[in-house]
């Protein structure tokens, strides 16, 4: 039987700053097992990246996973790891738009967000970081309006 690919990797903040490409990063995350498939699944797209990277550099605190792109939930999980309380943490599932304004709720994003409970809740599960069934907010729009929400611009 073959078992399902994950919802999300964690993104490695000191493997984003030393590669360009996100094979790396799921191979660490999910073990050398990842097959050339699953990788692409993870794959950045046009400004993705540079998201991750201006997110891992001004905000810290910010855990950023990264959302498989074939299983419709978002394109990234971030987790506020200022709280030391799992259920107290902030859970922001984002969808980024080229050039778009920020929307909140997840308006604007289809079937973006379809999965984004179950991704939040395999984090919990593999992570311990935030407690199944914790609540998450949506977001879509372009990367520096969406950074510039998360206090990241």
């Amino acid at each position: 039987m073959r078992r399902s690919a994950p919802l999300v990797v964690r993104i490695d903040t000191a493997l984003l700053l030393r590669q360009r490409s996100i094979g790396p990063i799921v191979r660490a995350a999910l073990g050398t097992r990842a097959s050339r498939e699953l990788v692409m699944a993870f794959e950045f797209g046009s400004d993705e990246r540079g998201f991750c990277l201006r997110l891992a550099i001004r905000k810290t605190n910010l855990w950023l996973f990264r959302s498989n792109q074939r299983r419709f939930c978002g394109d990234f999980v971030v987790v506020d790891m200022s709280c030391p309380v799992p259920e107290a943490r902030r859970v922001r599932v984002i969808d980024l738009k080229r050039s778009r304004p920020l929307r909140l709720g997840g308006g604007g994003a289809g079937m973006a967000f379809r999965n984004a409970p179950a991704a939040v809740d395999e984090i919990a599960r593999r992570t311990g970081v935030v407690v199944p069934g914790h609540e998450v907010e949506l977001a879509t729009g372009g990367s520096a309006q969406v950074l510039e929400w998360l206090g990241a611009a």
